[in-house]
C-alpha cells in the first residue's frame, strides 16, 4: 500500500500545499527525518544556481547549512497576499543574524496551473519586503512538471534580467527522465542509494518506506514523459490523448484513456468536473467544425463520440 497514492483517489487528491508540505519537511535539516541538510544540499545543487549564488561556498562549506523553511509564508505586493509555497532562508551561522540567500520555491504540481503573473509578483513582493535587506540575493526556484507548456514558459518568463538583477532563477522538475540530477525524485533516489551503500547515516525504517512511497507517488501523479504512468482515477485505463485548452479565461485538462472514457480537469481546483458542458463551451469559443448530433442520427452524441471529436479537431488547428 502506497499511503500517497490512497489519498490521491476521489476528492481527496493530494493538492500542492500537500506536496509543498512533503517537500518541505525533507528541505529542513532540522525535522525528525535524520537526514540532516542532505536533501537540502542536493536540492540546491540540482537547481543548477549553485555557481550564480554570491555566497555559495560560505553556504555549502563542510558546516551544517543554516536555514528556515517556512510553508505558505504572505507577502503583499499590490495590495494582494502572496502566498509563498515554500520559502527557505540561509544564515552565515547559527546565530541566524546575517542572512546569505532567501529561496523563493514556486510549486505546481499540475502543468495547466499556470498564471501568467503569479510567479513575478511573488518575487516582487519578496523583494521590498520591509524585513529583506536588498543586499540579500533572493534565488526563485519554479518547480513543475517536465512538460512544454505555454502557460508555465510565460510565467516563468515574466522574470526578466531587467526586473531580477542580480537576483537569480532556475527551473526544476518534479521527475525528469532526459536530464539526469535535475529533479526532486533523482534527489530522492539518489539519497536512498547513497543510504544503502552506507554513504550517509541511515535512515529510519519507516521514514525510509515513507520517502519512497514519496518517490513512487511523484512517478505515479507528476512524471507525463510515459502517459500510462499517470492514473487520475482507478481501473479506467491509461492516457491515450491529453490537452490542455482556455476555456473563458480558466484551463482545463482534456484526456481520452484507452478505455475509451472523457475526463475533463480544472487544473485550478484540481479536480474532475462534468464533460460535456465544457465539451459544448470548446466548440463554441474555439470555433471548433464538430456538430453536436451525429450524421443519420437523431440524438446528440455521447460523452465519449463527443470528446473524441473535440480532441482531434484541437489537435488539428
Amino acid at each position: 500500500m502506497n499511503i500517497f497514492e490512497v489519498l490521491h483517489r476521489g476528492k481527496s487528491r493530494l493538492h500542492e500545499p500537500s506536496m509543498s508540505s512533503m517537500l518541505g519537511y525533507l528541505l529542513d535539516p532540522f525535522e525528525n527525518h535524520g537526514m540532516g541538510d542532505s536533501f537540502l544540499r542536493q536540492f540546491l545543487v540540482a537547481s543548477g544556481l549553485g555557481d550564480r549564488i554570491s555566497l555559495w561556498d560560505k553556504i555549502t562549506g563542510n558546516s551544517p547549512i543554516q536555514v528556515i523553511v517556512s510553508l505558505e509564508e504572505a507577502y503583499t505586493f499590490n495590495n494582494q497576499n502572496n502566498h509563498i509555497d515554500i520559502l527557505l532562508i540561509l544564515y552565515a551561522d547559527e546565530t541566524r543574524e546575517v542572512e546569505l540567500l532567501r529561496v523563493i520555491i514556486e510549486n505546481k504540481i499540475q502543468a495547466g496551473a499556470a498564471q501568467a503573473m503569479q510567479l513575478c509578483n511573488y518575487y516582487q513582493a519578496v523583494r521590498i519586503h520591509e524585513d529583506v535587506d536588498p543586499a540579500t540575493q533572493i534565488a526563485v526556484i519554479f518547480l513543475t512538471p517536465k512538460q512544454e507548456v505555454k502557460g508555465l514558459i510565460e510565467e516563468y518568463n515574466t522574470l526578466t534580467p531587467s526586473l531580477i538583477g542580480k537576483d537569480i532563477q532556475a527551473w526544476m522538475y518534479w521527475s525528469s527522465e532526459d536530464e539526469k540530477g535535475s529533479s526532486v525524485l533523482e534527489i530522492i533516489q539518489d539519497i536512498l542509494n547513497k543510504e544503502l551503500r552506507a554513504e550517509i547515516t541511515p535512515i529510519n525504517e519507516y521514514l525510509r518506506h515513507t520517502i519512497k512511497a514519496f518517490a513512487a507517488y511523484i512517478v505515479f501523479a507528476i512524471q507525463i514523459s510515459n502517459p500510462e504512468r499517470k492514473m487520475r482515477s482507478v481501473s479506467i485505463g491509461g492516457i491515450v490523448k491529453e490537452i490542455l485548452v482556455e476555456v473563458d479565461g480558466h484551463n482545463y485538462e482534456l484526456i481520452r484513456r484507452t478505455s475509451g472514457q472523457i475526463e475533463i480537469y480544472d487544473t485550478v481546483l484540481e479536480e474532475k468536473i462534468a464533460a460535456k458542458p465544457i465539451l459544448r463551451k470548446i466548440i463554441k469559443e474555439q470555433n471548433l467544425d464538430v456538430e453536436l448530433i451525429g450524421e443519420g442520427m437523431n440524438r446528440p452524441y455521447n460523452t465519449r463520440q463527443l470528446g473524441r471529436r473535440v480532441i482531434a479537431a484541437l489537435e488539428n488547428q
